[in-house]
């Protein structure tokens, strides 16, 4: 969808479905146009809000709170969430664990196996 909102003021639409379906990304216009239409779902909204609550609770720690800690700040302030997969959004500006992830460290020698 953001493709197709980025690119519908040059080319219409239809013809934009048309190249993507071409290319293997298959999609209606009716499709683009009914999901335009069709209004939020809860749970959207609702990542929206803890998005920028745990936002400002990393920024409030100058940055360095991870998922965990962001995690305890917003159960202590009696909001509780689920904020792994919100955390890890790298729009935020940082980046949350990986699953089967490896930790670096400028330190070798520390977590060598």
């Amino acid at each position: 969808m953001k493709f197709i909102d980025e690119h519908k003021q040059v080319f219409t639409v239809e013809s934009i479905c048309r190249v993507l379906t071409e290319h293997g990304w298959p999609i209606a216009s009716s499709t683009y146009r009914a999901a335009v239409r069709r209004a939020p779902s809860a749970r959207s909204r609702r990542d929206d809000l803890l998005k920028a609550r745990i936002a400002r609770v990393h920024a409030d720690n100058y940055g360095v709170f991870g998922a965990r800690k962001v995690w305890l700040v917003l159960n202590r302030r009696s909001f509780a969430a689920t904020v792994n997969g919100l955390v890890a959004v790298p729009a935020g500006g940082h980046e949350g664990p990986r699953a089967g992830g490896r930790e670096f460290s400028p330190v070798g020698h520390r977590f060598s196996p």
